[in-house]
């Protein structure tokens, strides 16, 4: 079973997942990583929240939710950072980590935005419902949250 939690902090075995993230040449865990320790982005603003999922203690893949700086004044939220180590992809960590950021995110935001350049990750977020999108700076995908 997968424990799925928030977090305030990153965790000293993020290195380890930073570390299998660029070996497929994704830098982002390492931006997190810099981005906590400067103070830049500690997921905390009203609405923000970070989450970590572990099996039987270890980390295996995170994700945050933030305010759309590009949107800002909006209800608009932004996933972020949102890696799955590749050990535990198709099943079903993906989802329960998304599924976990979109109910935080009802209470604060109506429609959640994200980017990525990746194909395989395009195709997850549509099979979540996410609508690919070309005429929206800064974003790949956009998906309007239901208030109930």
């Amino acid at each position: 079973m997968f424990a799925v939690r928030t977090i305030s902090a990153c965790p000293e075995d993020m290195i380890k997942l930073g570390q299998k993230a660029r070996g497929e040449g994704f830098r982002f865990i390492d931006r997190l990583i810099e981005d906590f320790q400067s103070g830049a982005n500690t997921f905390s603003a009203p609405g923000e929240v970070l989450f970590e999922v572990r099996d039987s203690g270890r980390l295996i893949a995170v994700g945050g939710l933030n305010g759309d700086p590009h949107f800002v004044g909006k209800r608009t939220g932004r996933l972020r950072r949102i890696y799955v180590d590749p050990d535990y992809r198709r099943k079903g960590v993906g989802r329960i980590l998304v599924g976990a950021i979109e109910s935080t995110a009802k209470a604060h935001f109506s429609e959640l935005h994200l980017f990525t350049d990746s194909d395989r990750a395009a195709g997850f977020y549509a099979s979540l419902g996410y609508a690919d999108v070309s005429n929206v700076e800064h974003v790949s995908h956009i998906k309007t949250l239901s208030s109930g």
